[in-house]
């Protein structure tokens, strides 16, 4: 394909989208998903046509008859639009040197040890990554909705911890098969590494879901006894409007861990490895310290492990 067959192409597709924003229509919205799919994958392609169909594809995404939240008829949780696009994943070298020196409130650390030091390494590197829009439980799984399901399957409730079930509260003493059963009955599935990281975020590269500087006040955080009410933090919401991805409970992935998964990830829409050992939790918990609060801040632990901070909420593909 010629370097002007490219621009008429592209050309062609950016006002296949503008059409499909004015008629405000799923079908061609659908269509033109196809049609980048095709055009993008020409070895030949330049940076500059690749990059302007990408934005045209996020604009589209941003304007089309997609509903921004939608209610699971099955367990009742409201499920917010993660549209598609491309965000950073990770932690870059400059940062991870940075969380290293002032990982503790009192004082830093001396150079000669964060110089040698591997902590976070496995946050690296920082990259690019693609992912198709998708939903995701605005709040972790509640207690209720846990037990709901529960009544229904006759799966066994999990340990009460010590602050006992509270309904309002996120489940907890979950494993991972426990979490990936809960989703298969309501219909979703688990969210992957990637898709939490977005939705927690966004495009901006915000090191906590609210920002950048951290905030006592905006999430359920080390020197707490117990869990609390999803949403009781709303000042600390993603930017698309995703609760507690900070704080309160550790949530289980979809995905195997590989501390070197980064370095040999696919770049569009990744799902892990495709065994291992450990799973992937993300977002911290009411037991840790800010640092493993991060939105990029990974951990992991057996699947076969209940735990009283270990969470999780769900996640599901656009139709």
């Amino acid at each position: 394909m010629s370097t002007d067959d490219n621009k008429e192409k592209k050309d062609e597709i950016v006002k296949a989208y503008i059409l499909a924003l004015q008629k405000n229509s799923s079908s061609l919205v659908r269509r033109g998903i196809k049609d980048i799919d095709v055009f993008i994958a020409n070895p030949q392609l330049s940076v500059l046509s690749r990059n302007i169909v990408k934005n045209a594809q996020l604009e589209l995404f941003a304007f089309t008859s997609l509903p921004t939240t939608k209610i699971n008829p099955i367990d009742g949780a409201k499920m917010v639009l993660i549209p598609a696009g491309e965000f950073l994943m990770g932690t870059n070298e400059e940062e991870r040197l940075r969380l290293i020196k002032y990982h503790t409130t009192y004082q830093p650390l001396p150079d000669s040890f964060v110089n040698k030091c591997d902590w976070f390494s496995h946050e690296l590197p920082q990259h690019k990554v693609f992912i198709d829009a998708f939903y995701i439980y605005e709040t972790e799984v509640t207690v209720a909705q846990y037990r709901k399901f529960c009544k229904m399957t006759n799966h066994k409730m999990p340990q009460q911890p010590h602050w006992r079930w509270k309904n309002s509260h996120p489940i907890v003493n979950v494993t991972w098969d426990d979490a990936n059963d809960y989703a298969e009955w309501a219909g979703v599935r688990l969210p992957t590494e990637a898709q939490w990281e977005k939705a927690a975020r966004g495009t901006d590269s915000r090191v906590f879901p609210w920002g950048n500087d951290w905030d006592y006040d905006m999430c359920n955080h080390l020197g707490s006894s117990e869990t609390t009410p999803v949403s009781m933090f709303p000042m600390g919401k993603s930017s698309y409007g995703v609760m507690d991805m900070s704080g309160n409970v550790s949530e289980w992935c979809a995905d195997w861990y590989d501390k070197d998964y980064y370095k040999y990830e696919n770049a569009n829409n990744p799902k892990g490895p495709e065994i291992g050992i450990s799973r992937v939790t993300r977002g911290g918990s009411f037991r840790v310290d800010f640092i493993h609060d991060r939105c990029a801040s990974r951990l992991y632990e057996d699947p076969d492990c209940c735990c009283y901070y270990y969470g999780f909420r769900c996640a599901s593909p656009v139709p």
